[in-house]
């Protein structure tokens, strides 16, 4: 049984990003949700971005691990807030190397284009992203 939590003041020109988080472990499951606000605006403006997300994973063989996640973030000075659902499976090939795929899914809850993460705006406001890997660790 694993616990944690953290949080981080933003530096002193009030720009940053608070953050605080916990974890918690039983047996071969492991659930997580943390909670950050972006600070800063922009061109001087002051702005918050709140994101909350929560997620869950399980060793379902010591292999292959299943997870799932939800993330929420409300951005009121743009008028934009996005939904966000991602689930994954990874399969341990040996202690170094392992392969994953990882489905994730974006809905903006107001009118403007999915922005998710590293992809660029959807043309509609839902986007669905399907990464496939092998990750190695040296």
């Amino acid at each position: 049984m694993t616990f944690g939590f953290m949080y981080a003041l933003p530096d002193s020109s009030a720009t940053g990003q608070p953050v605080s988080g916990a974890s918690y472990e039983f047996g071969a499951t492991k659930a997580a949700a943390g909670v950050s606000d972006s600070l800063k605006g922009k061109d001087g403006h002051p702005g918050s971005m709140l994101v909350v997300d929560f997620n869950v994973s399980r060793m379902l063989r010591p292999d292959l691990a299943l997870a799932g996640g939800y993330g929420h973030t409300n951005y009121p000075a743009g008028n934009f807030a996005t939904d966000n659902v991602k689930v994954s499976f990874d399969n341990l090939l040996s202690k170094r190397t392992d392969v994953f795929i990882a489905l994730v899914f974006e809905h903006v809850l107001s009118s403007g284009y999915a922005p998710m993460f590293m992809l660029g705006a959807a043309s509609g406001g839902n986007q669905l992203s399907v990464n496939v890997g092998i990750l190695h660790n040296f």
